[in-house]
C-alpha cells in the first residue's frame, strides 16, 4: 500500500508542473467586422416582377479601410412555417452589392450578408426580412407580337400600385402568329357565368391558359377537346354562351351543345348549310348573345366565300340560312367582311362592318342576337372620317359607340353621324383597340367601361408597344383624359381580363 501511494503522489506532482501558469500568453486583437445599412423592416417583394436590392456597408477595426479582404454570399432562409419541421436556403448571390431578380417561391424571408474575412478566417453576419408573394390574381393578360413570336405579359392589378409582370409564362414555347387571347365562360346549366377558362390563339398552336400558377403545359393543347384535329387548323376565335362551345378557324368552325354540364369534346365540322356536304370559309368572328339569360341562343358567322350571313343550327352540326320579316338588309349582301362584335347593349346588339371590294365604301350592320334574330339598322359609314382606312374597332358596351384608329388618332362615331377624335396619339401607331365585354354571371362596369388602346412608338425600336386604359365618359364630347402608358411590351396583338 505505501508503494501506490508513494506513485499516487509522485504522478500528483508531475501534473501540477505540466499546468502551471507562467503567465507566457501572447494576445492579438481580431478585425471585428460590422455590417450595417440593410432594411430594417419587412417588405414585399413580387415574383417574377421585382429586383431585390441591397447594399451593405462593411467596415472592419483593423481592416486599415481593406475591402478586398471581405467575402460575400447573401442568401434568403426561408422562415418556419406552421407545421413543417424543414427550412429551405438559396444563394442569391456573392457580389457585395446584392441586386437579385426574386423567383423565391412565395414565402417570408430572413436574407442574410455573409461577409468572411479571408485573412481571419471568421464570417460574420447581418440579415432583414421580407416577403415574397405573387401578385398575378387580378389583371390584364397582354399578347403582343415580337418577331412574330407570341410574347405574353400580365398587367397586374392585384396590389396597391400596378405593375407588369414581364413573361408571365416563362416556359411558353416559341409560338409564331399571333392571333388573339380569349375568355371563356362555363354557361352550363349548373354554373352559367363562371369559371372562366382563357385562351391564348396563335398560328402555330392554340391553348387553354393557366391562370392560377401562370405554369406551361402541352397538355392544355385546344387538340385534346377535339376528336379529331385537322391538319392546318388555326381558330381565331373560341367561344361560349349558354348551352353551347364554339371554334371558328378561317377553313374550319366546330361547334358543340351541351345541355347539361360540361361539353363533350368537339367533332365534326359545321360550316356547311344543312342540307349541303359543300363548305365554305368563315370571318373569324362570332356573334351572339353574351350573356346567359337566354339558353342556347342564336349564333352567326359571316360566310366570306359567299359573302353573306349564316345562323348557326341549334345543335350546332351545321349552318342554316337567315329569313328576317321586314329586312333592312339582305343577309346576302356580295360584300367582304371587315369587322364583328357583340355587346350587351340594349338587350344585345351584334355590330358587322363590310365593304364593297370595287369602291371601298364601308357599311354597318346592326341586329340583336337573343333566342332569335332581328335586324335593326343598316348604315352606310360615308360621314365617319377616314373609315375606309381602319383596321381596328371597338364598340362601347353601354351605348351605340364606334371606335376606330386610323395611324395615331382613335375615332369616336355616334352611328347618327357625329364623329369625334379624342385620342391621338404623337409619335405613335396604334396596333389595337378593344373593350373587355363580361360574358359571364357578373361584369365589373369600370372595367368594361375602359377602352384598351395599344400602340408602337415610332420613334423607337425593340419593345416599344405600349398599353393605354381610357375610361370613357358617359357624356359625348367629354374629355377622355391621358392616361400613363404601360410600356415595353411588343407589337400589342390582343388583350383580356381576369380575375379571381
Amino acid at each position: 500500500m505505501k508503494k501506490i501511494y508513494f506513485v499516487l503522489g509522485v504522478l500528483s506532482l508531475f501534473l501540477s508542473g505540466c499546468f502551471k501558469d507562467e503567465g507566457n500568453y501572447v494576445y492579438h486583437d481580431i478585425n471585428e467586422v460590422e455590417i450595417s445599412g440593410l432594411p430594417e423592416e419587412m417588405e414585399i417583394y413580387y415574383r417574377n416582377v421585382d429586383t431585390l436590392k441591397a447594399s451593405p456597408v462593411v467596415a472592419g477595426n483593423l481592416d486599415a479601410g481593406d475591402q478586398s479582404r471581405y467575402y460575400y454570399e447573401w442568401k434568403a432562409v426561408a422562415r418556419g412555417q406552421a407545421g413543417s419541421s424543414g427550412t429551405s436556403s438559396y444563394v442569391l448571390g456573392n457580389e457585395k452589392e446584392l441586386n437579385y431578380f426574386v423567383v423565391l417561391p412565395d414565402s417570408e424571408y430572413d436574407i442574410y450578408c455573409n461577409v468572411k474575412d479571408t485573412l481571419t478566417r471568421v464570417t460574420w453576419k447581418n440579415s432583414f426580412p421580407i416577403k415574397v408573394t405573387t401578385e398575378l390574381n387580378t389583371g390584364w393578360l397582354v399578347l403582343s407580337d415580337v418577331d412574330n413570336r407570341c410574347k405574353v405579359d400580365l398587367i397586374s392589378l392585384s396590389a396597391k400600385e400596378s405593375m407588369v409582370v414581364r413573361d408571365v409564362y416563362r416556359d411558353l414555347p416559341e409560338l409564331y402568329g399571333p392571333k388573339a387571347l380569349q375568355s371563356v365562360f362555363n354557361m352550363n346549366g349548373l354554373q352559367f357565368g363562371t369559371e372562366p377558362r382563357f385562351y391564348l390563339l396563335s398560328e402555330s398552336g392554340s391553348y387553354k391558359l393557366d391562370v392560377v400558377k401562370y405554369e406551361w403545359d402541352e397538355a392544355n393543347h385546344i387538340l385534346y377537346e377535339m376528336m379529331e384535329y385537322p391538319e392546318n387548323f388555326k381558330p381565331g376565335v373560341r367561344a361560349a354562351g349558354y348551352g353551347w362551345e364554339l371554334i371558328v378557324a378561317k377553313n374550319t368552325v366546330y361547334g358543340v351543345s351541351k345541355p347539361f354540364g360540361m361539353a363533350g369534346p368537339f367533332g365534326l365540322p359545321c360550316n356547311h348549310l344543312t342540307d349541303s356536304e359543300e363548305t365554305f370559309e368563315v370571318a373569324e368572328a362570332v356573334g351572339y348573345y353574351p350573356y346567359y339569360y337566354v339558353y342556347n341562343g342564336a349564333r352567326i358567322l359571316y360566310d366570306i366565300t359567299n359573302k353573306r350571313f349564316v345562323k348557326l343550327a341549334a345543335n350546332m352540326l351545321s349552318c342554316e340560312e337567315i329569313v328576317a320579316a321586314s329586312p333592312h338588309f339582305p343577309w346576302t349582301t356580295g360584300k367582304d367582311f371587315v369587322y364583328m362584335t357583340s355587346t350587351p347593349y340594349d338587350g344585345s346588339s351584334t355590330y358587322t362592318i363590310l365593304e364593297d371590294s370595287d369602291t371601298h365604301r364601308r357599311y354597318l350592320y346592326m341586329m340583336k342576337i337573343a333566342s332569335g334574330i332581328t335586324q335593326r339598322k343598316f348604315l352606310p359609314l360615308d360621314d365617319a372620317t377616314d373609315i375606309d382606312k381602319a383596321e381596328h374597332f371597338a364598340v362601347y358596351p353601354s351605348a351605340n359607340w364606334l371606335f376606330y384608329a386610323v395611324g395615331n388618332t382613335v375615332y369616336q362615331y355616334d352611328m347618327n353621324g357625329n364623329v369625334t377624335n379624342p385620342i391621338v396619339l404623337e409619335n405613335e401607331e396604334i396596333t389595337l383597340l378593344k373593350f373587355h365585354i363580361f360574358t359571364g354571371l357578373t361584369s365589373d362596369p369600370k372595367i368594361q367601361g375602359q377602352l384598351v388602346v395599344g400602340s408602337v412608338d415610332r420613334s423607337s425600336s425593340g419593345l416599344n408597344g405600349r398599353v393605354r386604359f381610357y375610361q370613357v365618359p358617359t357624356a359625348w364630347g367629354d374629355s377622355f383624359g391621358d392616361p400613363v402608358p404601360y410600356e415595353h411590351f411588343g407589337t400589342p396583338v390582343d388583350i383580356v381580363y381576369t380575375a379571381k
